[in-house]
C-alpha cells in the first residue's frame, strides 16, 4: 500500500529511535511522559524500532536476538521485556497511530562483532573500492558500523520476510517501515552470487568482473563501465523483488494486515526527531 495512502495530510510523525532512547524509555514513566507530549506536540503517528540496524529486535523474536542480549549490557534494562509492545499500548491509549520500524537488511555489527551475519559470512555483502593508491580493493566492510546482507540472497530474503510476518501477526501495527531495503552503496553487492545473477539478468557473461561494472581510476575515482546501468536495473530488480514477495506472502496470510510492507524511507515532512542520552 502506497505510504500516502497510508499517512494523511496534516499528519505529524514522530521518529523515535531505540538506539538513542532504548535506555531512557526503559523507564515505563518516560514512556507515558514521551507520549504524552508528543500528544500535546500534534503528533498523530509514531515510528518505532522493532527491528535495530544490527540486526536485534526490540520485541522477544523466534529469528533475532532480543535487544536485552547485546554483550555490553546497554539495553540490559529490557531484559524479558517487549518495547514494541510498551510502546504500543502507550500510544494507543492516547490515540497515536504506530508504525513499526524495521532496518531490513542490516544483521551485525562491526564494533562488537555481534549479529548473524558473522555466523553466516556467505550473507554478507562484498565491496569493491579504491584504496588511497587508486588500485581497486575488495573489502569485507565499509565505514558504517552495521554490516550489510545480500538481498538477492534466498536466506537472507527469508529470514527478513519471516520477521516482518512477525511483527505485523503480532502487534496489529498502523504500518511497516522497510528502511535501508537496499544495498550498502555503490560499492556493493561484487559476490560471486550476485555476478551469477547479474549474468543470468543480461544473458551475457562478464569477463572481467567487476572491472567491467565499476573500475577505480588514478586519482581515487571510478570507471563506469557500460555495463553499470545494467548492474544497477539488476539491483533494483532485486529489491524490487524482495518488496514483491513480501507483497505476495501478506496476500496468501489472513494475519497480514493491509497496512503492511511500506516503503518509506524518505518522506517530505515527516518530523524524525531522537534524544541523545
Amino acid at each position: 500500500m502506497p505510504l500516502h495512502n497510508q499517512i494523511e495530510k496534516g499528519a505529524n510523525v514522530l521518529w523515535v529511535d531505540f538506539l538513542a532512547n532504548g535506555a531512557h524509555l526503559a523507564d515505563p514513566s518516560e514512556q507515558e511522559a514521551l507520549v504524552s507530549r508528543a500528544k500535546e506536540s500534534g503528533v498523530t503517528h509514531l515510528v518505532v524500532d522493532a527491528k535495530i540496524p544490527h540486526g536485534h529486535t526490540t520485541y522477544p523474536s523466534r529469528y533475532a536476538l532480543h535487544v536485552s542480549e547485546w554483550s555490553d549490557g546497554r539495553y540490559q534494562a529490557w531484559e524479558g521485556r517487549d518495547f514494541m509492545a510498551e510502546i504500543l499500548r502507550e500510544a494507543r491509549s492516547a490515540g497515536l497511530k504506530v508504525l513499526a520500524n524495521v532496518d531490513v537488511f542490516m544483521e551485525g555489527s562491526k564494533k562488537s562483532g555481534e549479529g548473524i551475519a558473522f555466523q553466516k559470512k556467505d550473507w554478507e555483502v562484498v565491496y569493491i573500492k579504491p584504496e588511497s593508491s587508486g588500485l581497486s580493493a575488495y573489502a569485507e566492510g565499509e565505514d558504517n558500523d552495521a554490516v550489510f546482507v545480500n538481498p538477492i540472497h534466498p536466506e537472507v530474503v527469508e529470514h527478513e520476510l519471516s520477521i516482518l510476518r512477525e511483527i505485523v501477526s503480532g502487534y496489529g501495527v498502523d504500518g511497516i517501515v522497510l528502511d535501508r531495503c537496499r544495498y550498502p552503496n555503490i560499492h556493493a553487492d561484487f559476490s560471486d552470487r550476485s555476478r551469477e545473477g547479474f549474468e543470468r539478468y543480461i544473458n551475457q557473461t562478464v569477463e572481467r568482473w567487476p572491472y567491467d561494472i565499476l573500475e577505480p581510476v588514478a586519482g581515487g575515482g571510478r570507471g563506469i563501465s557500460g555495463k553499470e546501468n545494467g548492474f544497477q536495473n539488476g539491483r533494483n530488480g532485486a529489491r524490487s523483488t524482495s518488496r514483491n514477495s513480501c507483497r505476495k506472502r501478506k496476500r496468501r496470510s489472513n494475519r497480514f494486515a493491509t497496512s503492511a510492507c511500506l516503503a518509506f524511507t524518505s518522506v517530505p515532512g515527516i518530523r524524525s526527531i531522537t534524544r541523545k542520552e
